[in-house]
């Protein structure tokens, strides 16, 4: 079984987040990987690098994206809906430490979907948009995904499927996971963040419904 670790540099970079940077995969445009920037190899002897790769909180976030991404996709298969999360891929070696595989949604010939924020500063929010957008929430709350970071920015347009994805911040963060099984809490603060979504994007969030408008 031979070893692959991607060899990333600040020339394969596209984003970068408070706690993550995300690269363009090396000889796979499809893919990208998102890495800590809290990794510093100079510190990490072999052990301890195998130690943080599978079991240290260093990759907390890409574990808890991909135990969220898997719950949603089972979720979606028994109640017949898409999941609105992009897809993971798995944990792969980088030169920056251990890395989360996503799919990079985006133009075919390569580059980023606009983000929901950016949609926004370019006045393109439209009736059509503002539908997909209420389809998106449709699926955050009967599939039951949690996104404790639902953020403008981590919300992605991809103009191929007209459909928003969340890229980023999913997942139940908390120790004891009452949003991960009780219905109620996982609504309240769902609403909360999609309230606050609405307001930075002058739409109205009607709880009840769970969808915006205009």
């Amino acid at each position: 079984m031979s070893y692959v670790m991607l060899e990333l540099s600040e020339k394969t970079k596209v984003a970068q987040g408070s706690e993550r940077e995300v690269h363009i995969v090396p000889g796979d445009k499809n893919l990208l990987v998102k890495v800590d920037l809290s990794y510093k190899p100079d510190e990490i002897h072999f052990f301890n690098k195998f130690f943080n790769s599978y079991f240290s909180s260093h990759n907390r976030l890409s574990k808890r994206e991909i135990k969220e991404d898997m719950r949603a996709r089972s979720n979606a298969r028994s109640i017949g809906l898409a999941s609105p999360i992009v897809p993971t891929r798995g944990l792969i070696q980088t030169s920056r430490g251990m890395g989360l595989l996503v799919d990079r949604i985006g133009p075919k010939t390569g580059g980023l979907a606009p983000t929901l924020s950016k949609l926004r500063q370019e006045k393109k929010i439209t009736p059509k948009t503002l539908k997909q957008l209420n389809v998106f929430a449709k699926s955050v709350f009967e599939l039951g995904v949690i996104i404790d970071d639902l953020q403008p920015e981590n919300i992605l347009w991809n103009k191929a499927t007209n459909t928003f994805l969340i890229a980023d911040g999913f997942g139940d963060k908390n120790f004891i996971k009452l949003k991960t099984y009780i219905s109620y809490f996982r609504n309240r603060n769902q609403n909360k963040k999609f309230n606050k979504i609405a307001g930075k994007l002058s739409l109205k969030w009607q709880p009840k419904e769970q969808r915006f408008s205009f």
